[in-house]
């Protein structure tokens, strides 16, 4: 049995800031969690997050994820119903982007030693009543605070990204970028009218191979990623290909509306990877400029990012 992840995806994103770009090309390997689940939603924080707080969890235990035995690794973190907050073989990183979702971008967390990306905790906490999102991010920054004695501040600096542009001057795309078969905005505005006169109906989701019905999603089996939408922004391919090239990802292609999307990957960033072997899945700096008729620039883009300034391994519960 191959190893595989399958997640749903939504189709918006935010505007993207302006962009200097440079020539010079870049790469970097990257390893991917195979079996995601249970992750918490990204949202913007107006407060400076290194700000002291006084909310705390109730009871909270913090431990060591045990070794992996080298197969399938099921990874869980996120707030739960009832005031839990649940983590299972999560990276300290990973944690740390659920303490602070203003900073989940690739490159937007700097400093602190090598094992805050490689060190996997499972944490159960437990909070009075059941609080807000928004309250629970903050009694978790309390916890790495206290536990792994945290300490950050932000600032902003220049990152590495990569622009998202047309491949192509006469602005040909690829067949995997094509205008959606369905009007999708007639689609969910009946969804939203059947959901208002009663329970609502999921739709059917896709057979093997076929792209879902104005939605997305992605998946990954056997170090190959694919990526099927219909009827979607533009605004997901970045979402989506950011944690294989390892950098945050700015539309600069121009391209608005909606979008049916086919493309297909290695999960490891290397752009020589289609050429190391027959058959070999094509690298996402291929795949992109082959298959949708787009181009990664490498450059630099302006942002807050996040500083450790200390941390330790946790204290024992």
């Amino acid at each position: 049995m191959g190893k595989s992840a399958t997640a749903e995806l939504p189709g918006t994103g935010p505007t993207s800031p302006p962009i200097s770009v440079s020539k010079a090309p870049m790469t970097r390997d990257l390893t991917a969690l195979l079996i995601v689940t249970g992750l918490a939603g990204i949202g913007a924080q107006s407060k400076d997050p290194a700000l002291a707080t006084t909310s705390a969890f109730e009871v909270a235990s913090v431990r060591q994820s045990p070794p992996s035995t080298g197969g399938s690794m099921f990874v869980t973190y996120g707030p739960r119903a009832g005031g839990q907050w649940l983590s299972q073989n999560a990276l300290f990183l990973t944690i740390l982007r659920s303490a602070y979702p203003a900073f989940a971008l690739p490159g937007q967390i700097a400093g602190g030693p090598e094992w805050v990306n490689t060190a996997r905790f499972d944490i159960n906490a437990k909070a009075p009543g059941d609080p807000p999102r928004d309250a629970m991010a903050e009694m978790l920054r309390n916890l790495l605070a206290d536990r792994f004695k945290l300490t950050v501040h932000v600032e902003p600096r220049e990152i590495d990204v990569y622009a998202l542009t047309l491949a192509r001057s006469d602005g040909k795309l690829g067949a995997g970028l094509r205008k959606p078969a369905k009007d999708c905005e007639a689609v969910e505005a009946a969804r939203k009218n059947a959901a208002a006169a009663g329970p609502p109906v999921q739709p059917a989701p896709p057979k093997p191979g076929e792209r879902p019905e104005c939605g997305a999603l992605s998946s990954a089996m056997n170090g190959v990623a694919r990526l099927a939408t219909g009827g979607t922004l533009l605004s997901i391919i970045p979402t989506v290909i950011q944690s294989t090239v390892g950098r945050p990802v700015i539309d600069r292609t121009g391209l608005t509306g909606r979008w049916d999307i086919e493309l297909e990957y290695s999960i490891t960033a290397t752009p020589s990877t289609a050429a190391d072997q027959a058959n070999a899945p094509a690298s996402i700096f291929t795949a992109v400029q082959e298959q949708l008729g787009l181009k990664l620039e490498p450059g630099k883009q302006r942002m807050d990012v996040l500083v450790i300034d200390r941390v330790e391994m946790p204290t024992p519960n």
